[in-house]
């Protein structure tokens, strides 16, 4: 019988030969069922019941959500048609109604049920068969200012039957009751102002203060709603840039990722017009940061276009303010009208404002057919009510915003699983070639010095790299780029030069074992609890996460199965080759990564009118090369944060159990050294591949913001393009360098763990164990780990509204490990750190982290810390107070027996001839 020599036909791939099948399978239906449709942005809209209010609504109630509830507060129904001024005819509505909360679905996708979505088994939505519930309302009042916030309702101001009102009250459900209480009056009676709600502060802006006209109002009012219930309480006002004031503005928060901190967005609203009396659309915009945080002040926007009276604004996703109005009729309208508009059959005009491109787009109409509509934003929803033509009853109806993303082709999915395939194949190739632990963790130190040092970079350019780097400059600015591509340049070959020959001549496996021999065990089994915990719980569930997020979101790719393929198939390749499968794994994605990052750069010039200069110009203007900022903050990213990352980062590099293992695989102490520096070679420029890929899609965006979808996360911006842009096949090709990039994370995090494993914990403790007996473990700890990093993938993904990974990676392990740039600064640089000293100084450093994360006071300038701190401030403190720790208690035990310390520092190094 003749055997084909190839892997898919050995006896031991059997395993294999199920999973591809059941991978090929599950690839192949996510294909068929594809629907070839173009991206676009649509609405869906349902029917709600209507509040028993008459046969018209009321002008100028007040629509706002609490709680989840529905809430319409008061209005008017104006007597006299011709009238602009409130008489005996005027009937103010003395009740508050409200719809209470949805109930929950019957069949709710969560965790692993939702994988079920594969299979099209969506999620049940009860009938909404809700009806409105009337309360007493004790105090009327109509063209309010209105908020809400917390559980409570605002209203600021507006008419009322005794006329123009300065109350404020809020309006709290409590015990089947609408409850009130009153506030601290505003500076000035005023009416049809805006509101909102930013931070522990309610904002009053603009407005009227008599029905006789007059001019608009210019001042915008603060109140802090942690003393409105004190005596002491008052309004602070802030002059808006308005020239001539504004009516009826639409006040909305938005997170400004310059200054990272929420921004108060002023838009639409009303000014007065050439005639007297008369008013048209307000077409400038503004922001405002408040004074504590960093680039306070006004700035304004790019004008909006003048074709309708803008009434309303929904924060949608995490970088659109949707805005919604009524086609205006030609010319000015007056005060009666902006009260009580004419009854017409207007159509509702839907735009979108982007705060990164600073660009408005006209959406579409909402076909929707109503009489004289009144509209609202509430919770990323649209209610818009009105009359029927020809009816008398009035319709409420929902409209939620929705984007069709444009899916896979077949020829995208066979590149991606021809990809995929390889690896497993190429840990095939390496399991044939396996001799024991030794080969498992560590290659039999025979792999190349540049083969090692591209795997380390691939391990440290995770998804989060390639998704989130360009992500951050399309939306800011090249701040980052000196402190995450330029300083980690020098603390590699810093490094390189300082610890990594130390710690390669005393042929270990893993870093805890240089703390065992440098400080003793509890030093070592404690370091290792922590690295495997930032691995397990941290690293490998959101890097898996972050690329299926984006890839279900622009291209219907279903997210549970991208976590599963990635998981699995990471998993199987390590399991079989280990670090061999790994390293060279790497290598080919690598290539892989940089050759979609190029060719992916190269095609958004190429839909760029005007190509390179244009995009070089545009970034220049918008200010978009901005590599420095000197200001002496310590809650952004200025230069002394990225300074202080660098320090860290010294350590970081140079004691990171993922980047040594590959350093130790080396053959010679030169190898390893080679390796960082290959490390730092191919970093910096990757950095600026990266980077300009952000400002690439800044300036394609810039020019096409009608192509973003709304509703889509800032991470998942470059993926969008690759949906969009890129040719059949091609998009499959660029998606798999993603699916790299994740991958070489996780396979990463799984050998490093099995590692600390075997060698920190059961060799330990089991000198003796036979080799076999060893390899089982290892194998059993890699898949078990492969297993849970991908189950919290899963459940992670249940879950909405995660924000940024790339923040919130940062900060789990800044967190998780907290006290190991310390504990490395003592072992590396000190004669005098002990063990008892050092585990102290971890404690306080622990502690200290948890307090400065969620208990620090509010310091302007220095506290809340930036993240990116976290790290050094983790090294300082644990140093220090590890350091002290450690001389004090030699002093009180002078006959502690001391380690020979040979070796095992900088000062006590074994320089000379490198193997």
């Amino acid at each position: 019988m003749i055997r084909i020599p190839i892997p898919w036909f050995g006896r031991s791939s059997l395993l294999v030969r199920l999973v591809l099948v059941f991978f090929v399978c599950a690839i192949w239906a996510q294909a068929a069922r594809a629907e070839e449709r173009p991206a676009a942005n649509q609405m869906r809209v349902s029917e709600l019941a209507a509040p028993p209010v008459g046969e018209t609504l009321p002008e100028g109630a007040a629509v706002a959500s609490v709680n989840g509830r529905v809430v319409m507060l008061g209005g008017v129904h104006f007597g006299n048609e011709g009238d602009d001024s409130i008489d005996a005819g005027a009937f103010f509505v003395e009740e508050i109604f409200h719809l209470d909360p949805l109930p929950p679905p019957t069949t709710r996708e969560r965790g692993f049920d939702r994988i079920r979505k594969s299979l099209r088994m969506g999620e049940r939505v009860p009938e909404d068969t809700r009806t409105w519930t009337a309360s007493p309302l004790a105090h009327p009042v109509a063209h309010a200012a209105v908020a809400s916030a917390g559980g409570h309702l605002y209203v600021a101001g507006g008419l009322t039957p005794d006329g123009v009102s300065s109350a404020v009250r809020r309006y709290t459900f409590t015990d089947g009751a609408w409850v009130s209480m009153d506030l601290p009056d505003l500076p000035q009676a005023v009416f049809l102002a805006g509101a909102q709600i930013m931070g522990n502060r309610l904002y009053v802006a603009g407005g009227l203060t008599s029905l006789d006209g007059g001019a608009s109002v210019r001042d915008m009012w603060v109140l802090d709603l942690r003393e409105a219930e004190g005596t002491a309480a008052t309004w602070r006002t802030e002059r808006m840039p308005y020239a001539d004031g504004v009516v009826a503005p639409t006040l909305t928060v938005r997170r400004d990722e310059v200054a990272i901190a929420d921004a108060l967005f002023l838009l639409g609203g009303w000014r007065a017009g050439e005639s007297e009396g008369r008013w048209q659309p307000q077409t400038e915009s503004f922001k405002f940061l408040p004074p504590e945080q960093s680039h306070a002040g006004w700035s304004a926007l790019r004008p909006s276009i003048p074709d309708a009276a803008l009434e309303t604004a929904i924060p949608v996703g995490p970088a659109h303010i949707t805005l919604l109005g009524r086609q205006l009729a030609e010319g000015d309208v007056s005060l009666r009208e902006l009260l009580r508009p004419p009854a017409s059959d207007s159509a509702i005009i839907f735009k979108s404002y982007h705060l990164f491109t600073n660009q408005w787009v006209r959406l579409n109409w909402m076909p929707l057919g109503l009489v004289d509509p009144h509209l609202a934003g509430i919770d990323g929803r649209i209610l818009v009510a009105g009359g029927m033509p020809g009816e008398a009853t009035p319709v409420f109806r929902e409209a939620t915003l929705f984007y069709s993303e444009r899916h896979f082709s077949m020829l995208d999915y066979l590149a991606m699983f021809l990809y995929l395939g390889s690896l497993v194949l190429i840990g095939k190739y390496f399991a044939r070639r396996d001799s024991g632990t030794e080969f498992f963790f560590l290659g039999g130190r025979k792999i190349p010095w540049w083969a090692a040092g591209l795997s380390i970079y691939a391990t440290g350019t995770s998804a989060i790299s390639f998704m989130a780097i360009p992500a951050k400059t399309y939306m800011t600015d090249w701040l980052y780029f000196i402190g995450m591509s330029i300083f980690p340049f020098f603390t590699v070959i810093l490094a390189a030069y300082l610890f990594i020959p130390l710690l390669r001549r005393l042929e270990i496996t893993t870093v805890m074992e240089y703390f065992d021999l440098r400080f003793g065990r509890s030093v070592r089994f404690l370091m290792s609890f922590v690295s495997v915990m930032g691995q397990v719980a941290g690293r490998m569930s959101i890097t898996l996460l972050l690329p299926a997020l984006a890839l279900s979101a622009v291209t219907g790719v279903d997210i549970y199965l991208s976590i599963l393929v990635m998981g699995v198939l990471a998993t199987i390749y390590t399991v079989m080759g280990g670090i061999s499968a790994v390293i060279w794994t790497d290598v080919l994605q690598v290539g892989v990564l940089f050759g979609g990052a190029i060719l992916s750069f190269f095609l958004i010039m190429a839909h760029v009118d005007g190509g390179f200069t244009h995009m070089i110009d545009l970034a220049v203007a918008d200010n978009k090369f901005n590599f420095f900022d000197f200001r002496p903050d310590l809650t952004t990213a200025t230069m002394w944060i990225m300074l202080l990352w660098a320090v860290s980062d010294v350590f970081g590099k140079g004691l990171g159990q993922e980047g040594l293992q590959r350093a130790f695989s080396t053959p010679t102490v030169r190898d390893a050294r080679r390796s960082m520096i290959t490390l730092a070679v191919v970093a910096l420029p990757a950095g600026f591949l990266f980077y300009g890929i952000g400002t690439a899609l800044y300036a394609f965006y810039h020019q096409h913001p009608e192509l973003l979808n709304p509703t889509l996360q800032n991470d998942a911006i470059f993926p969008l393009f690759i949906a969009q842009k890129l040719p059949v096949g091609i998009a499959g090709l660029v998606i798999s360098a993603l699916f790299a990039a994740a991958m070489s994370t996780l396979d990463t995090a799984m050998n490093s763990v099995s590692a600390i494993i075997t060698r920190d914990y059961y060799s330990v403790f089991n000198k003796n164990a036979p080799e076999r007996v060893q390899m089982r473990l290892a194998r059993w700890v890699t898949i078990t780990c492969g297993v849970i990093g991908t189950g919290i993938a899963l459940y992670m993904a249940s879950f909405e509204n995660l924000g940024s990974l790339w923040d919130r990676f940062s900060i789990l392990l800044a967190l998780i490990g907290g006290g190991l740039g310390g504990v490395g600064a003592l072992a590396l640089c000190t004669t005098r750190a002990n063990s008892a000293g050092t585990l102290l100084g971890v404690a306080v450093t622990s502690a200290f982290i948890f307090w400065l994360r969620f208990h620090a006071p509010v310091i302007p300038g220095i506290s809340p810390l930036h993240f990116f701190a976290y790290g050094t401030a983790s090294l300082f403190v644990g140093f220090i107070t590890g350091y002290l720790f450690s001389i004090i208690i030699a002093a009180v035990f002078p006959n502690m027996p001391r380690k020979d310390l040979t070796g095992l520092t900088l000062w006590t190094s074994k320089r000379g001839v490198e193997e």
